[in-house]
């Protein structure tokens, strides 16, 4: 089809490779996708930008990531789009390689499980919501205080991470 949104990357943030999408996820009249890039379909965008189902060019869902971060993952979920990979600021708040989105604004929400503690750098590589749970994956030892071992179970309302701790 003539659907084609290209993802580039320009030399400075390529670490030797170019563009990448590690994540697609469609809701409604769009799609959603991610991964390591500073443009789509000619239009500046810091790794994940929402894309028009039907005719492929970014809409002005603009959360605007770091620079030099990445997104590996993203769900989505009623009102809002999870995030997971290496960043420290999404939707215009300081947020640890994990984030909610608003659908409409793109801004981060109040939700923040403020990960940290991975063992080379704390990163998300997989994301799962489930009715009132986001599951996360990942390189991390704690979500919001409370000591977890690379995955995690975080209350959606709350952003707490619950007693569910798998040893992995």
């Amino acid at each position: 089809t003539d659907w084609a949104p290209v993802p580039s990357q320009s030399c400075d943030n390529c670490y030797g490779y170019g563009s990448i999408i590690a994540a697609i996820a469609p809701a409604d009249t769009t799609v959603y996708v991610a991964g390591d890039f500073d443009a789509i379909g000619g239009v500046p965008r810091n790794n994940i930008a929402e894309i028009d189902a039907r005719t492929g060019v970014p809409t002005g869902w603009n959360p605007s990531l770091s620079d030099f971060s990445s997104v590996r993952c993203l769900a989505v979920a009623g009102a809002e789009i999870y995030v997971g990979g290496y960043f420290t600021m999404a939707g215009g708040q300081t947020r640890n390689s994990l984030a909610a989105l608003d659908r409409e604004t793109g801004l981060a929400t109040d939700w923040n499980p403020d990960l940290s503690g991975g063992v080379s750098y704390t990163h998300v590589s997989a994301i799962v919501v489930s009715s009132s749970t986001v599951y996360v994956g990942g390189d991390f030892s704690r979500a919001g205080g409370t000591v977890c071992h690379n995955v995690a179970a975080v209350d959606v309302s709350t952003g707490v991470a619950t007693d569910w701790t798998p040893s992995v």
